[in-house]
């Protein structure tokens, strides 16, 4: 309910005064004609006297202000929701909580959105990576390339040049040493085939024995070689058999040891006076698994008895085996020394080895003075080109060419890199925002009216998962057309709740009135600390309309019990605007 001042038509204003006065005219004349008959008739009458109050008004300003009552409410409801769609995982307030603004409502399920982010990260370091090489490599091309464009000083090209005639001396030197060396093995090699031809004549029958008995020797030490590897194999998966079979006679032991103590705690609970069936059938089931786990160690252990049987058989097998294969060997071995000791063989075999050993020897030093000047001529080549390029060097040489190639390619895979950095750090921010939307956060300070989710409930940006109420209450209220062009945003109000007034500021008036009441909504923001007030309570508001200039006669001259009244004398009042006991 409002009592605002019902406002008057000037016009009708004057017009309602002057029929009032031609009223109060004709009364008074009609009243003197009815006196003059009636003194005519009877006794005189006393004259009746009124009381008149006079007093004068001036034109002055005076504040008026409007009353409306409304119902407290948060200044401002949010409804939290979060970025994204998800399960959630965690609230973490209840209606009526205090929250501080970035404090964690509630939060979704976020598997799969950490390895996203993981997955990024790594991509993201690994550019950083790749972009910190790239710049590497451009930066060493851009010196090489600055290097190459600059000529070559005196002392570098004459340091060159030495090097060059050095690789060049060292070059000759090799190729001498490799003339002699290849004059000196085609001696050697005469040497040899003469020693061997000398061997050969003295050979004859016994010598082709020899090689026989060699060859036979040879054989025997091979298969010895053989079997003993044969029999080596079989002692150590003898040894992996026997260790297999003790593992699993310690499995048994300890399976049966499990069987009997799950078999003693079975009795007890049976022998007990006050059964617990619960008990027993768990230590029942506790016996069969032991009975189980004994038949499975059981049976491993026999079939490891029966690898052990298998290895010790191979192994006895393969013992025999290696034994007569030494025995064959020994034998070989006493019919060569038999052949041998009939042969005169050996001066002319010690002069033909002789004879071969030097020529190795002087084939081996060809080959290394071969490699080293193999290695002299690259250097020398080396030398040659380094020399060449400094004499050639300048920003038109070939050098400063290929060095401003690779400059070139080295600063594409720079802006490669860079522009896969970009790409991977926007995807790390991304999957990081993605996070960030699934944890729910106070957008201010305030407090929960609502918690609408649920934990293992949906979470998405379209439904509301906690409410929040700011700390600031407001008092909302309709105002009708007429007052509301008397109002202004920020203008002052005093809200009174109970008998506690509290200073307000008009927050909102709203630009198009409700379908229902055709009032315009207004929202007044109590500035005060509001502690112990509950919402939906009822205040008063008292809005401040500004100033209003006029005549202003108290409202009791005109609001009375009928016997005074008021008489407008030589002036033209304007009704209309009333408040408090003004008008």
């Amino acid at each position: 309910m409002h009592k605002h001042v019902k406002k008057i038509d000037k016009h009708k204003a004057i017009k309602y005064g002057a029929i009032g006065l031609a009223v109060v005219g004709a009364l008074g004349v009609l009243g003197i004609a009815m006196g003059r008959s009636a003194q005519a008739n009877t006794a005189p009458i006393e004259e009746k006297k009124f009381k008149v109050k006079v007093a004068s008004v001036q034109p002055e300003g005076k504040d008026v202000y409007l009353q409306y009552t409304g119902m407290i409410q948060p200044a401002e409801i949010t409804q939290c929701t979060f970025g994204t769609v998800g399960i959630i995982e965690k609230l973490n307030v209840k209606e009526g909580d205090q929250v501080s603004k970035g404090q964690v409502l509630a939060t979704l399920d976020t598997n799969s959105a950490d390895q996203k982010q993981e997955n990024w990260a790594l991509l993201k370091d690994q550019m950083n990576t790749a972009v910190v090489n790239a710049q590497n490599s451009r930066d060493e091309a851009k010196r090489e390339y600055e290097k190459a464009s600059v000529g070559a000083s005196a002392e570098d090209l004459n340091a060159a040049r030495e090097a060059r005639d050095a690789a060049q001396s060292s070059r000759d030197s090799y190729r001498e040493q490799l003339s002699t060396l290849n004059t000196q093995i085609e001696e050697q090699q005469a040497a040899v085939d003469q020693a061997q031809a000398e061997y050969d004549k003295a050979a004859g029958p016994v010598g082709q024995a020899v090689s026989a008995a060699k060859e036979k020797l040879k054989a025997a030490q091979q298969e010895q070689e053989q079997t003993a590897e044969a029999f080596s194999n079989a002692q150590q998966a003898l040894i992996n058999a026997q260790k297999a079979k003790q593992e699993a006679v310690d499995k048994q032991a300890a399976a049966a040891a499990e069987l009997a103590e799950a078999e003693n705690e079975l009795a007890k609970l049976q022998e007990a006076e006050q059964k617990d069936e619960a008990a027993i059938a768990a230590a029942q089931t506790r016996v069969d698994a032991a009975k189980q786990a004994l038949t499975e160690a059981q049976a491993t252990a026999a079939q490891a008895d029966a690898a052990v049987a298998e290895a010790e058989k191979t192994a006895s097998e393969t013992e025999l085996i290696s034994k007569n294969a030494a025995a064959t060997t020994a034998q070989a071995m006493k019919e060569l020394n038999a052949v041998q000791s009939e042969s005169d063989l050996d001066g002319n075999a010690a002069a033909l080895a002789k004879a071969k050993a030097d020529l190795l020897q002087s084939q081996t030093d060809a080959g290394a003075v071969q490699l080293n000047l193999a290695a002299a001529e690259t250097e020398l080549a080396a030398k040659k080109a380094e020399y060449d390029r400094l004499a050639a060097k300048g920003p038109d040489s070939v050098e400063a060419k290929l060095q401003k190639q690779r400059l070139d390619s080295a600063e594409n895979l720079l802006d490669a890199a860079q522009g896969a950095q970009m790409s991977a750090q926007n995807g790390y921010t991304s999957a990081q925002e993605g996070i960030d939307a699934y944890t729910l956060k106070a957008p201010s300070d305030g407090f929960v009216i609502k918690v609408v989710g649920t934990e293992g409930g949906m979470g998405a940006p379209i439904a509301p998962t906690v409410v929040i109420g700011s700390n600031q209450a407001s008092v909302q209220f309709g105002v009708s057309q007429n007052d509301v062009r008397k109002l202004q945003q920020g203008g002052n109000a005093t809200v009174t709740i109970g008998d506690q007034e509290h200073p307000g500021t008009i927050a909102s008036i709203a630009s198009t009135p409700d379908v229902t009441t055709r009032t315009y909504m207004v929202s007044v923001e109590i500035n005060a600390d509001i502690n112990g007030l509950y919402l939906g309570e009822m205040a008063q508001v008292k809005l401040d309309a500004g100033e209003r200039s006029g005549a202003w006669l108290p409202l009791t001259c005109v609001l009375n019990d009928g016997e005074d009244y008021v008489t407008l004398w030589r002036m033209t009042v304007l009704c209309g605007v009333r408040y408090a006991f003004w008008m």
